[in-house]
């Protein structure tokens, strides 16, 4: 039996098997999964290892906070202010399918609110710096491996209107 992957970020995949089977819709051999766990499969599925330790998105905020009162347009942000950085940045980040480094360098300083962009960018810099010293990986990084490096899953892989997919996500499935 062939294996469908329903790939919907953000979903409670569990709750949406059972309310699926609740209105009788078959859910044998279905797999409800976001980007995360799809790209941890096909890495595992193609024998690459992961050597990094995974970074979870909740800690994202509390390393950006570290150096975040460092980048002199910072100087007075708030934990909430270095939450908000964080989703920013993981939001950015989703959104180039490729070239991710030289598409926000190239691209992040000419925008409209320039000295705040070039902030943004010292602190996206600071971020991957911070990462890399620490020997962790983030969520797009894991993406992004899994991109170079694993084969394609045998599997169907499904989406639904409803959970629309960032363009890194849409490469991935």
């Amino acid at each position: 039996m062939k294996e469908t992957i329903l790939l919907a970020p953000g979903v409670n995949g569990s709750e949406l098997l059972r309310t699926m089977a609740k209105h009788g819709t078959d859910t044998l051999g279905l797999r409800v999964c976001g980007a995360v766990e799809l790209a941890k499969r096909a890495l595992a599925q193609s024998g690459a290892a992961v050597t990094r330790q995974f970074f979870p998105k909740r800690e994202e905020p509390t390393m950006i906070a570290s150096f975040l009162r460092e980048i002199p347009y910072f100087a007075n942000a708030s934990y909430a202010d270095a939450e908000a950085i964080a989703a920013a940045l993981d939001t950015m980040r989703m959104l180039i399918p490729e070239n991710e480094e030289a598409c926000v360098r190239e691209t992040l300083p000419k925008g409209e609110f320039s000295e705040k962009n070039k902030a943004l960018l010292a602190a996206y810099e600071r971020y991957l710096r911070a990462l890399g010293e620490s020997g962790r990986i983030d969520s797009v990084g894991l993406m992004r491996m899994a991109l170079g490096k694993a084969a394609p899953i045998d599997a169907a892989i499904l989406t639904l209107r409803e959970y629309p997919l960032a363009p890194l996500e849409r490469r991935l499935a």
